[in-house]
């Protein structure tokens, strides 16, 4: 009975104890079976239910270094932009872990990273390449696509666009279509009125599972825009919780966005 006990407090000191300062990181470590590790999670978090239900450690942005502390973990994984905060929870000997999930081979890759290469791991990575096939096949179209984020009915500045430099461009590329924005910086453009009419793409795709503005109002406004989309009826509104996840659930982006560009 010692013995079970001595191996069973061996067991729990080796046992990680995760924050995952982003939702996508959430997400993938629960999709590859890692997810009773994880001990907290940004603010943000939605999916799935049992990472939505964890501690919060703040905005991801804005991550409280208090309450990660008090968690007591004993790793913390971020994305690019949490170099301070974990240059700063190394100096206090928590080991940290960072991923990129800014391009689609970089999300693969680190769903294969973080699932240690299982089983689950490889299913997801191989259901993500599916889906790039089955577009990777399809006849190209000379349509020009602007993806916006946020629902505005004021257009007139401040328009939040995906730049070239970001997996939405490769999704755009993988469907066939072309980016509006070409210049390459930064990735992600913030356009006015006059830059946006310039552009006047074919297709605009808005993404706005956080709605700030009523629908019907800020299409109104987005059809009253002298831009090829708004003549052809091309402005399309996306709010599946998925659409801008890079995680996993990057392979229901993909089929979605491709679906709506080539309809």
């Amino acid at each position: 009975m010692r013995l079970l006990v001595v191996l069973l407090l061996a067991f729990n000191l080796h046992a990680e104890r995760i924050i995952a300062l982003s939702p996508a990181i959430a997400e993938i470590l629960f999709a590859v079976g890692r997810g009773s590790e994880v001990v907290g999670v940004s603010d943000h978090t939605r999916y799935p239910q049992e990472a939505a239900a964890l501690p919060k450690v703040g905005d991801y942005f804005q991550p409280n270094i208090e309450t990660i502390l008090a968690l007591h973990p004993t790793l913390v994984i971020a994305q690019n932009n949490h170099a301070a905060l974990l240059k700063q929870l190394q100096s206090l000997h928590i080991a940290t872990q960072t991923v990129d999930l800014e391009h689609l081979e970089s999300i693969i890759k680190t769903i294969d990273a973080l699932g240690n290469r299982s089983a689950a791991s490889q299913t997801l990575i191989a259901n993500i390449k599916a889906v790039q096939q089955r577009y990777a096949n399809r006849a190209p179209t000379s349509q020009r696509v602007l993806i916006v984020f946020g629902l505005f009915a004021d257009l007139r500045d401040n328009i939040y666009v995906s730049g070239r430099e970001v997996f939405f461009n490769e999704i755009i590329e993988l469907c066939g279509a072309d980016n509006a924005i070409t210049a390459t910086v930064p990735k992600q453009p913030i356009l006015n009125y006059e830059r946006l009419l310039a552009l006047n793409p074919d297709v605009v795709i808005i993404l706005h599972s956080n709605a700030n503005a009523p629908v019907a109002q800020a299409l109104k406004a987005w059809y009253a825009l002298p831009i090829t989309a708004a003549q052809n009826g091309r402005i399309i509104t996306i709010d599946n919780d998925f659409i801008a996840m890079p995680s996993h659930r990057i392979a229901q982006s993909i089929d979605t966005l491709c679906k709506v560009i080539h309809d």
